[in-house]
């Protein structure tokens, strides 16, 4: 099973993934967090500094994350207005 949490900045994403990490019934799971910043301390370019080098790179370690079976993760929308 794959499952996708999103939602803005600071609603606890990260706190729910940690949580889940701790329960038996997700024992057998990868948890795919932090990826932005992984990222960036490789020196990829990303948010407001992005490049089409930076943005590819995102996109592929997000690819990669759907051929595993058994997996949690989230993302970060914004709304501009």
């Amino acid at each position: 099973m794959k499952i996708g949490l999103c939602g803005t900045m600071s609603v606890g994403k990260t706190t729910l993934v940690n949580a889940l990490k701790e329960t038996k019934q997700f024992k057998d799971y990868n948890f795919a967090t932090e990826r932005s910043q992984h990222l960036m301390s490789l020196g990829i370019p990303l948010n407001t500094d992005s490049t089409l080098k930076g943005q590819t790179v995102f996109l592929a370690e997000r690819c990669g994350e759907l051929i595993q079976d058994n997996i949690i993760t989230f993302f970060i929308y914004l709304l501009m207005g």
